[in-house]
Order: structure tokens, then C-alpha cells, then sequence
């Protein structure tokens, strides 16, 4: 019984690193400090000429376009976090045995130790 309980706990806490593993990976690849000199407002394409901006007005446009921007990538980040709590949610309701199985489905197959009791 105490075993159950340990390869449940160290299933769970592989599945919680996998996420995590997971997660630090994508924020290497995006990297918040670059994100947000990535993000920059524009005019869309075409206006600048046709409607014959003023400065003011494109420089207005562009900070509305940076300000909505801004707003969609942290709805996105919500929604990668959303994600994550789902799949670790959803790893609860699984028994031992299930949790086992998704580990080995993952890769995180149990390392065994050479002395057993």
C-alpha cells in the first residue's frame, strides 16, 4: 500500500515536471523581455498614404494598435496556463495504475532501484 502511494506521488510529480518542462521550454523560445520589444503598434498597411494621416493621428494609432496587442498576448498566456491546469487536473482523476501508464506514455517511466523491500 505504501508503495501504491509513493508511485502515485512520484507519478504525479513527474507529470507536474513534464508540464513544467514543457513550460520553460516555450518561454525560452518567447522570451517575455523580447516578447515585448517584439510587440510593436503599426498602422495597418495602406492607411497612412490613402487617408493622408497626420503624424498625430498614425502615432495615436500605433499606440492603439501596441495597447490591444499587448492585451492579446496576455489573453494568450492565460490561455497556455489554462492549458496546463487542465492536463494536471485531469491527471488527478486517474488511479494509480492509469498514472502509471501515462508516464510510461510520456517517457517518464519509474527508475528502479536496485534494492527492494
Amino acid at each position: 500500500m505504501h508503495r501504491l502511494a509513493v508511485l502515485s506521488g512520484m507519478v504525479t510529480l513527474g507529470l507536474a515536471l513534464l508540464i513544467g518542462i514543457g513550460a520553460t521550454a516555450d518561454a525560452q523560445k518567447e522570451n517575455p523581455k523580447k516578447e515585448e520589444t517584439k510587440i510593436k503598434g503599426s498602422v495597418p498597411k495602406g492607411w497612412t498614404k490613402a487617408l493622408k494621416l497626420t503624424k498625430d493621428q498614425a502615432a495615436k494609432i500605433r499606440q492603439i494598435d501596441l495597447e490591444y496587442k499587448t492585451k492579446i498576448a496576455d489573453l494568450d498566456k492565460k490561455i497556455e496556463d489554462l492549458k496546463q491546469q487542465s492536463r494536471i487536473e485531469m491527471a488527478k482523476q486517474l488511479d494509480a495504475d492509469q498514472k502509471a501508464i501515462l508516464a510510461k506514455l510520456v517517457g517518464l517511466e519509474e527508475k528502479k532501484s536496485p534494492d527492494k523491500k
